[in-house]
This record gives structure tokens, sequence and C-alpha cells, in this order.
């Protein structure tokens, strides 16, 4: 995820001006607390996200290999819901099992609640506004841009493999 830096430290000065010190250390305290779930820093880089997410799978996997089938899917529910998370209620524990030993499921999920988080902080940061970007900040537009235009790409080796 991009840094926002400069922009809280902006808002920083705003507030230190307009109300005082100890309520622009507390802005930056809370939403320093918004961004870090359990042990999930929703601030750092897709790289990190990444490794946290093989982190995930692989304990699911690993830690739980000794139980049945219920401790194993309540070993790795616990882990799920610890991060706000939660399964369709129509998936079964064999189904639920195989995604949470995934790396892509714990992927999408951090990746997803990354992008919620850090768009929640720059609309705070006033980022999101009517007078500049009324619906979303022009970082996560760019963002949404370079993800399809991937996505594009992607799609379009896999046309030209499949004509092979």
């Amino acid at each position: 995820m991009p840094s926002i830096a400069y922009d809280a430290a902006h808002k920083y000065v705003k507030i230190s001006k307009q109300a005082s010190y100890v309520k622009a250390n507390l802005f930056l305290s809370n939403r320093s607390k918004e961004l870090q779930i359990a042990d999930l820093n929703l601030s750092k880089d897709i790289r990190e996200l990444k490794l946290s997410a093989k982190q995930k799978a692989n304990q699911c996997l690993r830690n739980s290999a000794h139980l049945t089938t219920e401790q194993d899917f309540d070993y790795c529910l616990y882990k799920l819901e610890k991060y706000g998370f939660s399964i369709p209620c129509d998936m079964t524990h064999v189904e639920a099992l195989k995604l949470f030993r995934t790396e892509k499921f714990w992927f999408n999920k951090f990746k997803t609640l990354a992008t919620q988080k850090m768009e929640s902080i720059r609309r705070q940061l006033d980022l999101v506004n009517q007078s500049t970007s009324a619906y979303c900040s022009d970082e996560r537009l760019r963002q949404h841009q370079w993800e399809k235009s991937a996505n594009r790409r992607i799609h379009a080796k896999q046309k030209v493999l499949q004509r092979r």
C-alpha cells in the first residue's frame, strides 16, 4: 500500500494549529491503531501482505495436521475471525479448510481489508471530499486502473496460450 505519510503530516499540522498538539497526536495515534489488526499492519506493501497471507495459509496447514476436521476448522476459523473475516454460512468445513490453506484466499482477504482501511484513512485525511474527489482518492483510482490493466494483460496472455 502506498505511503500517506505526507498527507498525515499535513493533517497533523492543521489539527495542531486549529486545536492542539495533544489532539493532533491523538488523531495520528488513532489512525495508526486503525491500520493494525491483530498481528497485521495494513499499511504494508503488497509483498508484505503476500508474505503474511503465506504465513497464515501455512499455519492452517501445519499447525492443524494432528487435529480432527472439526478442531482443524475451529483453529483456522479462529485465525480468520481475528481479522474480522467470516465465511459463507453454506460452506462445509472441508470446503472452508481448503480455502484456509491457500495463500490466495488469505491474500485476497488481506488486500481487500487493507484497501478499505487505507481508503477510510484517506477520507479522514480529507483526501476524499466533494471538492477533490467525491467517491474515492486519486491513489485508489490509480490503483484500480493499474489492476484492471494488469488483468487485461493476463487475460490477453491466456488467450494467446489457449490458441496454441
